[in-house]
């Protein structure tokens, strides 16, 4: 097998600014220095967060023969305790590496069978995304054809702990990947576990050129008290840094314990800022619907309004992860915003 140069494993890296070296290998970091710093001022949990490389894929193309891939992974900080990287092969997985309480390192191979087709296959490798992971060794089988796969239109998710896609096990079913990958685009997550609407998180463009962009804030904000007076100003900051780019605003997933229907006399929990959470919604629709170029994603859209496709009453697993991300891009698609 050949092993990756940096240089390789950099030209196909999607989703990430840049390699940081460290002692474990080459770390992905998806955010500026600006935005980096940002987070870590917000305490150790969000600093580790913000270096998980959530979203990060290495994409490549390989021929239509046989495929073999080796990868390891050093494995640091958690979010969550699991750790895997998966595989897909032209949108579709082929294999997974890792466990839900791995030790320090992270690896395995994953192999291939040849392609009924006489024609080159598109590989993304998917990276943990809620582990700290810097890649040891990357190393690929292929007959010789391997090259970087052709960048794709960028699509830049921003978000909370769901954009980071928690608690979904797979990297892969994220619902910010599963969308990207519906609509044919590359992937740049920005998600941080933890965080709510603020425009300082936006020092600078937290990527170039990206043709679409999501916005996925909000439950954190409702449970901690916010009146939603800072959903306006991190919009407007978002429009100054990408002035004619479509945003779609996703509404706060249902939530059991915020939205159980009024019954025998039972109404609705308030937040301190004397908010129910459909009352947050309702803010938050205002504010998308008032900035120019941009879309409010209905909650209903998303995902049904069923514990089956949560893990915790806040987090969708992995059946909710993927539901959300197709129903999303059949959305953006269905908008007539899709490249």
């Amino acid at each position: 097998m050949r092993e990756l140069s940096e240089d390789e494993v950099f030209a196909c890296l999607r989703g990430a600014l840049r390699l940081e070296r460290t002692g474990g290998g080459l770390l992905p970091i998806r955010f500026t220095q600006d935005a980096l710093a940002y987070y870590s001022a917000g305490g150790e949990a969000r600093r580790v967060r913000a270096l998980c490389p959530a979203g990060v894929s290495i994409e490549f193309l390989a021929g239509a023969g046989p495929v073999s891939v080796a990868v390891a992974m050093e494995i640091g900080e958690a979010a969550r305790p699991f750790a895997f990287a998966e595989l897909y092969v032209d949108g579709e997985p082929a294999g997974t590496i890792g466990s839900e309480r791995p030790g320090r390192l992270v690896e395995g191979g994953i192999r291939i069978g040849p392609s009924p087709c006489d024609s080159k296959r598109r590989l993304s490798l998917y990276l943990p995304h809620c582990r700290v992971a810097s890649i040891a060794r990357i190393a690929v089988e292929d007959g010789g054809s391997f090259e970087p796969a052709p960048r794709r239109k960028l699509l830049l998710a921003l978000g909370d702990s769901i954009t980071q896609g928690m608690t979904a096990l797979h990297p892969g079913s994220a619902f910010p990947v599963v969308a990207a990958r519906e609509l044919g685009m590359d992937l740049h997550d920005c998600g941080v576990g933890g965080h709510v609407f603020d425009a300082a998180s936006l020092p600078v463009r937290p990527a170039e050129n990206p043709a679409l962009i999501t916005v996925a804030y909000g439950t954190n904000d409702w449970s901690r008290g916010s009146d939603g007076s800072m959903i306006r100003p991190y919009l407007t900051r978002l429009r100054e840094l990408y002035r004619a780019v479509p945003i779609f605003v996703l509404s706060i997933l249902w939530r059991p314990d915020a939205d159980r229907p009024p019954a025998g006399g039972y109404s609705q929990p308030r937040n301190v800022a004397g908010l129910t959470i459909d009352e947050f919604r309702a803010r938050l629709a205002d504010a998308a619907g008032s900035l120019p170029g941009a879309t409010f994603v209905p909650r209903e859209v998303l995902l049904p309004a069923s514990s089956e496709y949560l893990f915790d009453d806040i987090h969708p697993n992995d059946n909710g992860h993927l539901l959300m991300g197709r129903n999303l891009a059949a959305f953006i698609r269905a908008s007539g915003a899709a490249p």
